[in-house]
């Protein structure tokens, strides 16, 4: 890749390629399988930087084997959520000179050619010094499903309102400029805030449309529904009532935020955690009545503009 002009801050940089991408990898008492999912991401990147939130030295990623100098792990005592998470790799990532970062999840089987694929749709942009995150479609690994439709002879990408932090590609000229993650949001809506917040900037999200990961979002059930208006599914990932106030609080606040910025997306983004509250929650397996409680919890807070770590010591029992 060559460079590309940033009209912004009339500035040069240099376009994304393995040698200047360092993976930024958050953990959170990672498992067995993780070492296998670290060396198909490390292969693809100049360095990998993981960010261990554990907080135990014998559960974290730390305890296994790693010893390489493309691996650095900053480990920290407690778990300070995975927006202040992000911001440590992405200052480490600037210390370190590289200027593109490439953010995971510890439970992404990523495609073998990734990185390549972004790195090919950033050079296909007309403007580039406007990209502002590139992340990409992915299978859910409960459901084998995408998480938008590929049809065939389709574009190989499109501009979305928000991507996931898992597979997202970021210049970190574009990170200074736009601000860090917001840190108090802790967990859940960390990624769409920063991405509503870059096309707030001026700067364009794009995704592949092509699923280049395997991703788990949370530990669903699939059932069968049959109706007299015909057959459907419902999903239900089963999130512990922590989640389900962090998921109502951040995406309420969220909403309220950046309704004018993507009005379509956040309505959508609404309707879906009051379906899942009102349709879904009734149907998981545990701790139902203390979902409904967090929900609203969570609902609570988010009116209140109440950010920062889960302070009800109920929500983690």
């Amino acid at each position: 890749m060559g460079l590309s002009e940033d009209k912004s801050a009339g500035t040069v940089c240099a376009g994304p390629r393995k040698e200047n991408i360092c993976a930024i990898v958050v953990t959170y008492f990672p498992d067995t399988h993780f070492g296998e999912r670290l060396d198909r991401i490390r292969g693809q990147v100049g360095k990998t930087i993981i960010i261990d939130n554990t907080g135990d030295p014998y559960l974290g990623a730390v305890s296994q084997p790693m010893n390489s100098a493309d691996i650095e792990i900053i480990r920290n005592k407690q778990n300070v959520g995975v927006g202040a998470a992000l911001n440590q790799g992405v200052s480490r990532v600037m210390q370190l000179g590289y200027e593109w970062a490439i953010t995971f999840d510890q439970d992404s089987w990523i495609h073998p050619d990734l990185v390549n694929i972004l790195i090919s749709i950033y050079a296909q942009q007309p403007r580039p010094e406007l990209v502002g995150i590139i992340g990409c479609n992915f299978e859910d690994e409960n459901t084998h499903v995408p998480l938008m439709s590929c049809l065939p002879g389709a574009p190989i990408f499109r501009e979305i309102e928000a991507v996931i932090t898992s597979g997202s590609l970021l210049s970190v000229a574009t990170c200074s400029k736009a601000g860090p993650f917001r840190s108090d949001l802790f967990i859940d809506f960390v990624d769409h805030e920063y991405c509503l917040r870059l096309l707030q900037l001026g700067y364009k999200v794009i995704i592949s449309t092509a699923p280049l990961m395997v991703h788990a979002l949370g530990t669903a059930n699939l059932f069968g529904l049959n109706s007299r208006a015909g057959r459907g599914s419902l999903v239900l990932t089963n999130r512990s009532p922590l989640r389900r106030y962090y998921m109502t609080r951040n995406g309420l606040m969220v909403a309220r935020r950046y309704f004018t910025v993507a009005p379509r997306w956040v309505l959508k983004s609404v309707a879906s955690l009051l379906i899942f509250a009102v349709l879904k929650i009734p149907w998981e397996e545990n701790a139902r009545k203390k979902k409904f409680c967090a929900t609203l919890y969570g609902a609570f807070d988010a009116l209140r503009s109440r950010s920062g770590k889960a302070r009800a010591a109920w929500l983690e029992k």
